[in-house]
């Protein structure tokens, strides 16, 4: 974790290595979450890109699972 917060520079390695442990694991979650919208943004202009010669009904990607806004309440139907 530390290597990947200090993005594979031995010098701010060292530094990050003496961070609280809160701090750390915030920017290491911002990190992954920054990683995986680009990631989603890309599969997405891959998707679109490629819609006007799709045969079939492909799905866009999903987005990632952390954007979905937890405090909603779900409309429950019995």
């Amino acid at each position: 974790m530390v290597w990947a917060l200090a993005s594979n520079d031995y010098d701010k390695a060292r530094t990050v290595f003496y961070w609280p442990l809160r701090a750390a694991l915030r920017a290491f979650r911002d990190q992954r979450r920054e990683k995986e919208l680009d990631q989603y943004r890309y599969d997405l202009l891959i998707w679109t890109l490629r819609a006007p010669w799709r045969t079939s009904s492909e799905r866009p990607p999903d987005p990632p699972a952390w954007t979905i806004d937890w405090q909603t309440p779900k409309v429950i139907r019995g």
